[in-house]
């Protein structure tokens, strides 16, 4: 395995479990307009039913523009509420977290801290069920955020410019048992927040 790119190790993950997975090497399946002319993108995505595993990571020449992260997320139809980001209250997420808001639920806000994009609408709701499955994760899995969000998988052309639903973590997970638990819990995490979405 030490060998294998970070890429080729998803993706035998994916075969393993029998998922049907397309990586950014099939171009026709990708939006293909990089503003950056050194912009190297590496993605790998498979389907679980109507749960999709993401795994993103670019380089490039722009400031603030490298990203990389890989996550389980689900596609939300309509929703009348605003792009959301949620992770685990901790004394410095709350120092650098912008547009907090409560949620009512005291349950809630003293374990997580929600913020929007703006305060002029409602967030995505959980309830502390679902607040106690994201801390669970959270214990195997840091840092993590549950985000719904417009446009976050414009990559990808079946999910431009649509409201995803989505528990991320800001690396890849390359560990095929630590796969399977962070697909696993996280996908039952997400179908239970998009019930009430």
């Amino acid at each position: 395995m030490s060998n294998q790119s970070s890429v080729d190790i998803v993706v035998n993950y994916a075969k393993s479990r029998g998922y049907e997975y397309v990586t950014s090497s099939d171009a026709k399946r990708f939006i293909v307009a990089p503003g950056d002319p050194i912009s190297r993108k590496k993605i790998v995505y498979f389907k679980i039913e109507d749960i999709i595993f993401i795994a993103f990571d670019s380089f490039t020449t722009n400031v603030g523009a490298t990203n990389t992260f890989c996550g389980v997320y689900t596609l939300l139809d309509q929703t009348p509420h605003q792009e959301t980001e949620i992770i685990k209250r901790e004394f410095v997420t709350k120092l650098f977290t912008s547009n907090k808001i409560k949620t009512g639920n005291s349950y809630i806000d003293k374990k997580l801290i929600v913020s929007v994009s703006d305060k002029s609408g409602k967030p995505i709701l959980i309830k502390e069920s679902d607040a106690d499955l994201f801390l669970d994760i959270n214990r195997q899995f840091t840092p993590l955020k549950i985000r719904a969000e417009k446009d976050r998988l414009n990559e990808i052309k079946e999910f431009n410019s649509k409201f995803t639903l989505g528990l991320e973590i800001n690396r890849w997970i390359l560990d095929f048992n630590q796969l399977d638990i962070f697909i696993d819990r996280g996908s039952k995490l997400i179908k239970s927040i998009k019930k009430r979405n």
